[in-house]
């Protein structure tokens, strides 16, 4: 907690999945999509911290904007305007699997 003070950084990246709580845990894809992140990042020192739902208004703007992850990865982006909000706040931001 002290060091996340001094450096600014909570050595967290938020996976975003736009989709009821279920699914990401029933299809391969965001199973394995979880997985390679958290591997790769783990390595860096990194955790991933899952987050679902499928109101993305309601789901990330306190969780990323207050400082609980130093960056975003958004798997299943699907007609919602998270490009936009995601361009407003401050931490990188990842797009993954997006459908049009």
């Amino acid at each position: 907690m002290a060091r996340a003070l001094v450096t600014r950084s909570c050595a967290a990246v938020a996976m975003l999945v736009p989709e009821e709580a279920a699914r990401p845990l029933t299809d391969d894809y965001f199973v394995w999509a979880f997985v390679g992140a958290s591997a790769s990042l783990t390595r860096r020192g990194l955790q991933v911290v899952l987050t679902t739902g499928d109101v993305p208004g309601e789901l990330w703007p306190s969780f990323i904007t207050g400082g609980h992850a130093d960056g975003v990865i958004v798997a299943s982006h699907h007609g919602h305007d998270l490009g936009r909000a995601m361009l407003a706040q401050p931490r990188p931001a990842v797009f993954v699997g997006v459908r049009r």
